[in-house]
């Protein structure tokens, strides 16, 4: 019996820019395991790192040309068996009498988030930072929150981007504020002290959340703030719990974006603000690897801003405001790179720091990265 296929299902693409993926068939739209059947666009300059599928792909082009080098390409995929994504934006619900493969679906994140752990988790953080405080001349059992400032913010522009992020979201006292991939909890640490307002902090990097309660503790701030370890697209919270959400330079992370937009929408009370502070894909061209997301290709999953934003409104957001801050970010990033070295600084627990600083800087420079500072409210 013929069954219809309403719409595709958006698929995380690897690459720079990202190509999009709309599958029709396969494990992403209709859980057909034996076959994939896809729309590709590949933008112009795309390039993508080295793969070895367990997969025959049969292409069938449209416009354009696959080459080494093109002006772009337009074609169908047709692969056997289908191709396994680790994530996939899903930009519908699976057409009726058909899902797909929760087993493999399952396995596939816990591999993503093993990946993102290895990208952070070194076991040694806590000991550095100790003695970076302490060489820097820190008495932990006087610490004040603005003590850790140079060494807590994981995230271009550091406290000056999370300031302006803080008050373009107007967050109040009032506010309950959900810091979605809080890394070692700077940015819940200055919301608590800044504004007086409760925040609850969540990271999948175990080690980040044990530093955070630790220092949450030094500064005096553990009563505010409330640390969980978790994934950020499966959020361990009740619906309509927050009133806003912060996120700072983690969604380069996530492959599948509408599902980590839908999930601050869904613990979001309606008129609740998303804040983001992000990096993403600018004109084409080769990056330089390891940046401070991903010391590989293959764990960056970059979007262009205009893909950043449609993700945040098709699930459930008005945009209020959205710039992009990339001037100021590569002035400041080349400032910083000049300044004298310091005790204190990401580079005490941040395996390669400087390194990923540089290719960061140069990034930002070249246009082939953007940073984009925005705020949306939850609408009904």
């Amino acid at each position: 019996m013929p069954e219809l296929i309403p719409e595709p299902s958006r698929v995380a693409a690897a690459g720079q820019p990202p190509k999009l993926i709309d599958e029709y068939v396969g494990r992403a739209n209709t859980g057909h395991d034996g076959l994939s059947i896809a729309h590709m666009r590949s933008p112009g300059g795309w390039a993508e790192p080295g793969q070895r599928p367990e997969f025959d792909e049969f292409t069938i082009v449209l416009r354009g040309a696959l080459v080494v080098e093109s002006d772009g390409a337009e074609y169908l995929s047709v692969c056997v068996p289908a191709f396994a994504p680790a994530r996939f934006i899903a930009t519908n619900n699976p057409p009726p009498g058909r899902r797909g493969n929760t087993a493999i679906a399952e396995k596939e994140a816990e591999m993503t988030g093993s990946q993102i752990d290895a990208q952070y988790s070194t076991g040694l953080s806590r000991p550095r930072i100790e003695q970076a405080l302490i060489a820097a001349g820190q008495d932990l059992g006087h610490l004040r929150p603005a003590d850790l400032g140079p060494l807590e913010d994981f995230h271009t522009m550091g406290r000056i981007a999370t300031g302006q992020l803080a008050e373009l979201a107007a967050i109040t006292s009032e506010d309950e504020v959900l810091d979605a991939g809080s890394g070692i909890g700077g940015t819940a640490r200055f919301l608590a002290d800044r504004y007086r307002c409760r925040v609850t902090a969540i990271d999948l990097t175990e080690e980040y959340c044990e530093i955070a309660r630790w220092l949450n503790r030094l500064t005096g701030l553990d009563d505010r703030i409330g640390v969980r370890q978790g994934d950020v697209t499966d959020l361990p919270f009740a619906d309509a719990t927050f009133d806003v959400v912060t996120s700072q330079h983690v969604q380069m992370n996530v492959a599948d974006k509408a599902r980590l937009y839908r999930e601050a929408r869904r613990v979001l009370r309606t008129g609740g603000r998303l804040a983001i502070w992000d990096i993403a894909a600018g004109t084409p061209g080769p990056l330089s690897y390891p940046l401070p997301w991903a010391d590989r290709p293959e764990l960056s999953h970059l979007a262009a801003a205009g893909q950043l934003r449609a993700a945040v409104e098709s699930a459930g957001f008005a945009v209020e405001a959205w710039n992009d801050l990339t001037g100021q970010a590569a002035a400041l990033m080349e400032a910083f790179l000049a300044l004298p070295a310091s005790p204190l600084g990401l580079h005490a627990f941040v395996e390669d720091f400087a390194e990923k600083a540089r290719n960061l800087t140069r990034g930002l420079s070249s246009g082939r990265l953007r940073v984009i500072q925005g705020v949306a409210h939850a609408v009904a």
